[in-house]
């Protein structure tokens, strides 16, 4: 009886102390919800720029629909891509105790976007100064995340049918025409028979570049060139440009974008007889 009226007890003020969110009219979501907050009647809520807004269940790009014998709902973002998220039917999901409580905030990206610069490079052998590689199909990318604050990045880059890799450097400065120094090693090796068939290749440490060499990457003035055992003087290279919606640069240095110039449509498109034991 005691155990009874001390639960009892407990269950009340835990229900005091959080009441159910109930539903209200609230504006419709601008832009895709990833993890809704749930009112009991089942409805869903998101928390997009500062406000509540309330998920469609239309079938728009902000929108849910029900999965059927899961119990679980089915989110969608953009072009359809399931997140495996939901609620049960016995509890809730990152539901909040009041409307004056914020969730946490779905687009947690804009942080990183705020944070991180994104550069991108497509390489080929048609990119390299001068063209010593041409009609072949070896191809690969290459991506930095420059740390806007304190202007370390990180550095990956893939590569395919280069065969055994030798070297990846990022040069600086030169255009698309032209050739220049390295600036960072990323597979340092003293073995003067070093190769590897890593793919991806990463940076192993941050790469640090001083206030000149962040001009040079915002100007689109630094190119990844990757060496193979095929090609020791470089097989594909290609010059990094700012891939996110904007990017830093100092003073009044003009900020390079990422475009596709379609040098390595051949090398990537019209290859398609090649197998990976090209090499």
């Amino acid at each position: 009886m005691l155990f009874k009226t001390i639960l009892g007890a407990t269950m009340l003020v835990s229900a005091m102390a959080a009441p159910a969110m109930q539903a209200r009219d609230e504006p419709p979501c601008q832009y895709p919800v990833s993890h809704p907050t749930y009112t009991p009647d089942g409805t869903a809520y998101g928390y997009q720029d500062g406000h509540w807004c309330k998920v469609s269940t239309h079938g728009s790009s902000n929108s849910y629909t029900d999965t059927a014998n899961t119990g679980r709902k089915s989110y969608f973002s953009g072009t359809a891509r399931p997140y495996a998220g939901g609620r049960n039917s016995n509890s809730y999901s990152n539901t909040p105790n009041s409307w004056t409580e914020q969730p946490k905030a779905d687009h947690q990206w804009e942080d990183e976007k705020n944070k991180f610069d994104v550069y991108k490079a497509t390489m080929c052998g048609e990119k390299e100064v001068p063209i010593v590689v041409n009609d072949e199909p070896a191809f690969g990318y290459a991506a930095l995340l420059f740390n806007k604050h304190d202007k370390t990045a990180k550095f990956v880059a893939s590569h395919f049918f280069a065969g055994a890799i030798t070297k990846v450097h990022i040069h600086g400065p030169a255009d698309t025409k032209s050739n220049s120094s390295v600036v960072f090693d990323i597979l340092p090796s003293k073995d003067p028979n070093f190769s590897t068939h890593m793919n991806p290749i990463r940076s192993s440490t941050p790469i640090q570049l001083n206030e000149e060499q962040h001009k040079w990457l915002a100007e689109g003035l630094m190119y990844v060139n990757i060496h193979s055992s095929r090609h020791p003087l470089g097989h594909i290279r290609g010059n990094l440009g700012c891939a996110s919606e904007s990017c830093s640069a100092p003073q009044g240095v003009h900020v390079s974008k990422y475009v596709d110039d379609g040098v390595c449509n051949k090398a990537i498109f019209e290859h398609n007889d090649v197998s990976y034991e090209y090499y």
